[in-house]
């Protein structure tokens, strides 16, 4: 029986799991999409739900929200990183701006929630650029607009 050695075989399943991710930048994209929206909903229910301004909200917004969609938008930037056409990625490159918006808008949120401070937060502006970007980016994927 031959054995191989950890770096070998971590590459393998590093290969097997990107590989078919590589042969179509819309369905990585489409993936990405699904992610942002799923995060927008969680992010929506969360505000719902909440009893007010509390850690534990923060918390569950990170958790929830922020990690998933990181997740995500980092695993489709290294699968164009490393496609054979990475061109083909740009088209949907606003599926990963939305996703950084998203991100943002938490964090501005989960910082808020986390200090001691008195005054609300401005993030209409950043929720309005966010809803544009998520528009383009399900044009680029022929999808049905979420708003």
């Amino acid at each position: 029986m031959r054995f191989f050695s950890k770096a070998t075989m971590t590459s393998v399943i590093a290969i097997a799991m990107i590989s078919p991710a590589l042969a179509d930048a819309k369905t990585d994209s489409l993936q990405l999409r699904k992610s942002i929206v799923e995060g927008l909903f969680t992010y929506i229910e969360l505000g719902e739900n909440s009893d007010g301004r509390s850690k534990a909200l923060g918390i569950a917004m990170d958790e929830q929200v922020k990690v998933p969609v990181a997740n995500a938008q980092s695993e489709w930037q290294e699968i164009a990183k490393n496609s054979p056409d990475p061109a083909s990625y740009q088209t949907y490159k606003m599926c990963d701006t939305a996703a950084s918006s998203l991100k943002s808008i938490v964090e501005t949120i989960s910082g808020y929630i986390n200090s001691d401070s008195t005054k609300e937060p401005e993030y209409d502006a950043a929720l309005t650029q966010f809803g544009a970007e998520l528009t383009e980016c399900e044009k680029a994927l022929d999808v049905q607009l979420t708003f």
